[in-house]
């Protein structure tokens, strides 16, 4: 058999892996680290409710079946954690000489299926077609901080286009365009942008660390000049020494002697204006209800940053690295939220890459900010 070159293109590999059906590419990550790893990565997730372990089946055997040797695929093998992920499974293979990895996304489903299936529901109450429970406690919800969300007033739901993901550059006024889940569309022809979160989604946001953590030598280097140091960690009072001993400790699994740093810092000008850039502004947060507490929702705008997101806000705790722990994690509060931020490797690695903030609780019953 004459051996085929090289391919130019990840498209013929993307349309044979969809023909084993049952699931659709997400296509926001499609082969961004070529020149890094010269490798394809996929990210695929299921169309509809297979579990995992019977979706992980049914793609490898689809990939070692004939049609796919045919096509030019080998060493297909499944692997628990993808390389690619520290949160999915994935599976692995050889293309025509060229390594690929695809990562089956299953955990980040549950608030897509909610959304899917909010939005239909919302569409049915909207146009009479049929009540629905959840959906009418979601507009209840969303009308407990805006009067004017009534199902009358909705002319129609219009479910979001695009990736939700946000540079951590971006306008605040423009946050909701970006991460709204869904909007309503009202008669009167203004609209409404909702961010959805499942019950379990604390995330606010997640954003790159950029150029502020490398390596060096066989340890790490923290560029206390990059952006996010000068605007999101420094003003946190984080020590840049004990980061880099606590990732060196990990490493060697051994407990350096502690060092002596500053008390917590004032949470000042600088940290009220980082914890807005992470919630945004200019849309509403409509969170899913359970069995105890019901659905539940703000109106994001310069009056919940001042009475509720950030007021009286403090830093409460900050744990570095260690022998045990790679992440740094924040914790902050306001009279009314709780959050926590962690400076961490999202793909399982040593050096950090991203930051996550969390709403991770309450303090106490906000009052509505109507």
């Amino acid at each position: 058999m004459t051996k085929k070159p090289a391919p130019k293109s990840i498209q013929p590999l993307v349309e044979h892996l969809l023909l084993a059906g049952g699931i659709q590419e997400m296509t926001g990550s499609r082969g961004k680290k070529w020149s890094q790893t010269h490798s394809y990565q996929l990210r695929v997730k299921p169309c509809g409710t297979q579990p995992l372990p019977q979706l992980l089946q049914h793609i490898e055997a689809w990939l070692c079946g004939a049609h796919s040797q045919q096509f030019g695929i080998t060493a297909v093998k499944v692997c628990a954690q993808s390389v690619h992920s520290s949160k999915f499974s994935s599976l692995s293979g050889v293309w025509r000489g060229v390594s690929f990895d695809i990562v089956v996304a299953m955990g980040g489903n549950r608030g897509e299926r909610l959304e899917q299936e909010l939005v239909r529901q919302l569409c049915a109450l909207v146009h009479a077609q049929q009540t629905c429970t959840a959906a009418e406690r979601a507009l209840a919800a969303l009308s407990s901080v805006d009067s004017s969300i009534q199902t009358h007033a909705i002319a129609a739901v219009i479910p979001r286009t695009g990736s939700t993901k946000r540079s951590i550059t971006v306008d605040l006024e423009h946050t909701g365009k970006i991460i709204a889940d869904f909007s309503l569309i009202m008669r009167d022809g203004s609209e409404r942008l909702i961010s959805l979160k499942a019950r379990n989604g604390a995330t606010l946001a997640n954003f790159g660390c950029g150029d502020t953590f490398t390596t060096h030598g066989t340890g790490v280097a923290v560029n206390t000049h990059s952006l996010v140091w000068q605007d999101f960690l420094g003003p946190l009072g984080l020590c840049p020494e004990r980061i880099r001993q606590g990732l060196d400790d990990y490493v060697r699994q051994q407990e350096s002697p502690a060092l002596v740093t500053d008390t917590l810092p004032q949470a000042d000008h600088r940290v009220h204006a980082m914890v807005e850039r992470f919630w945004g502004l200019n849309y509403y947060y409509l969170r899913e209800g359970s069995a105890r507490v019901g659905w539940q929702a703000a109106r994001i705008d310069r009056n919940f940053m001042s009475e509720i997101a950030l007021k009286n806000l403090k830093i409460t705790e900050i744990r570095y690295p260690n022998k045990n722990r790679k992440q740094a994690s924040i914790f902050l509060q306001s009279d009314f939220k709780r959050y926590k931020m962690d400076i961490r490797n999202s793909k399982g690695g040593l050096i950090p890459t991203d930051i996550k903030f969390a709403l991770i609780g309450h303090t106490q019953d906000q009052v509505d900010n109507k």
